[in-house]
């Protein structure tokens, strides 16, 4: 689980969270949300856009391992999220890779192609902090 905060005008550029969901909380401000689902055409990835939209304060947003686990996020305000990653980061089988998109490739039974091509990680600031609130039991 984590906050994220981001300045008006910074972007998250297109990324995934392998073999996860993510339940996403627009905790205030707005931002652009484009998704993109991966497939392969030939030997080549690609991707088809299936949300690009503005989110605004109390809205929520789901990735799942199969399904819009591709996104991007860009900040048009000052903007915080709340994550949940289902399962959580192990940094062996789920790392989060990052991506380049193409320009629109093509439209096609009503969706927008483009392609894709995994990319280094980029220099992305993040400051974790350790939750220091109450202690949060579940009885299951």
């Amino acid at each position: 689980m984590g906050i994220f905060l981001f300045p008006a005008k910074t972007l998250i550029p297109f990324h995934d969270h392998p073999k996860m969901s993510v339940i996403t909380l627009n905790l205030f401000g707005s931002a652009r949300v484009r998704v993109l689902n991966p497939e392969s055409n030939k030997g080549k990835l690609e991707a088809f856009e299936v949300l690009d939209r503005v989110t605004n304060a109390g809205e929520m947003l789901t990735c799942f391992p199969n399904h819009g686990n591709i996104h991007q996020i860009e900040a048009i305000t000052n903007f915080a999220m709340l994550d949940i990653f289902l399962p959580p980061y192990d940094h062996i089988t789920r790392v989060c890779h990052y991506f380049k998109v193409s320009p629109l490739k093509r439209k096609e039974n009503g969706r927008n192609y483009f392609d894709i091509q995994s990319i280094p990680d980029p220099y992305i600031e993040m400051i974790e902090e350790p939750y220091q609130g109450q202690r949060i039991t579940i009885d299951i």
